[in-house]
């Protein structure tokens, strides 16, 4: 049942609608990946903070704007009805490291890294998946032992996401290896530039080195980096892989619906619309997408089985983008090669299917943890 917007919402707004047409960057986003493209989204970060929208949700002694779950809805609808950048390279470090530093860090970790990281002065990667622990964290081999006031961390991770622009590394590590599954990991704050710390940067199918295979040779991490306690680090990754569910899924849900409605104008002018197969495979994914805004919504409540919550999104949403990316490659054709970013986004859609876990890991987790249904 539809009601009408609140004052304070309609109000919220017009102030965002006003401010991003003063403040919206004329200028192109550099190509992703790029030290242009890190520049370019750290410039943006401070434009947003500076205007009082760069921290909407944050705790406000962090420097943040509390603000309602409708009013962040409403900042991403804008944006995206904009045409504005996203948060580009700082993703990490704004929708998974920050808010874990913010929620599960110390009080002297928030007041090193949450003030930079809102500034876009730092740039965040995820140290998780590894060449033989990739869906399963629980099987991660990357070791640290303690000597003194430091870790010693040695292993490789792979498929690390911005890992040759970053300063610093969610990194996720085995410190207890005697331990049973889930009990001896420990989650640190890894500065990048650390001696023994490699990065070889791998060229996904768009040409672009997304990802980088990392190793490390005898690092030593100071143990006050330990975010959460030692050993207590599947419970921080929880947090943090929870948070996908938040700013992040609320971002995902608007661009799509943006994309989706884009879609339909080119096929309104290309008469690929006046096939009544393409409307109803539009009109589904436009309903489907109102469905995840409706999931994002319900996810965000104080009481919603987190693991669960975000893995229904995660299944959802991904699937939503693959039957969009499908069908914009056959309403388009051969000219899809040289029409915007559609056969980029095609690509990149196959390679989701299998990052933050892959979909069968989660409809694992659905089927376990929301069905209670056996392994």
């Amino acid at each position: 049942m539809w009601s009408p917007p609140a004052p304070e919402d309609v109000d919220f707004r017009a102030e965002i609608r006003a401010w991003l047409r003063e403040n919206i960057p004329q200028k192109p986003a550099p190509a992703f990946y790029t030290p242009d493209r890190r520049a370019y989204d750290a410039a943006w970060q401070r434009s947003l903070l500076e205007g009082g929208f760069g921290a909407l949700g944050w705790p406000t002694e962090l420097g943040g704007r509390e603000v309602t779950v409708s009013q962040q809805m409403i900042f991403h609808e804008e944006l995206a009805n904009a045409g504005a950048p996203d948060v580009g390279c700082l993703f990490i470090a704004l929708n998974h490291a920050g808010p874990t530093v913010a929620t599960r860090g110390t009080q002297a970790q928030r007041e090193r890294h949450i003030p930079r990281i809102l500034r876009g002065e730092e740039l965040w990667c995820q140290g998780f998946s590894e060449p033989e622990a990739g869906s399963d964290l629980a099987s991660i081999r990357t070791r640290g032992d303690v000597h003194g006031d430091v870790v010693v961390v040695n292993g490789s991770k792979i498929w690390t996401s911005y890992a040759h622009l970053a300063d610093f590394c969610e990194l996720l590590i085995n410190t207890d290896r005697s331990a049973g599954r889930h009990k001896g990991l420990t989650w640190m704050i890894l500065d990048m530039r650390t001696p023994g710390v490699t990065v070889r940067p791998i060229k996904t199918l768009t040409g672009n080195p997304r990802f980088s295979e990392v190793t490390f040779d005898d690092v030593e991490v100071p143990l006050d980096n330990v975010v959460g306690g030692l050993n207590n680090g599947w419970s921080v990754a929880m947090s943090t892989l929870g948070f996908e569910r938040g700013s992040a899924m609320m971002g995902r849900q608007v661009r799509t619906l943006r994309r989706i409605e884009e879609l339909r104008d080119y096929a309104e002018k290309n008469g690929a619309l006046a096939d009544p197969l393409v409307r109803a495979e539009l009109d589904a994914l436009r309903r489907d997408a109102f469905a995840v805004r409706a999931l994002v919504h319900r996810s965000l409540k104080p009481h919603t089985h987190a693991q669960g919550a975000s893995s229904v999104l995660r299944v959802f949403h991904s699937e939503l983008v693959g039957r969009l990316t499908r069908l914009a490659m056959r309403i388009q054709g051969e000219e899809v090669v040289t029409l915007g970013s559609w056969n980029l986004e095609y690509l990149n859609e196959l390679r989701s299917k299998v990052t933050a876990g892959t979909l069968d890991i989660h409809r694992d987790i659905i089927g376990n943890r929301l069905l209670g249904l056996p392994r």
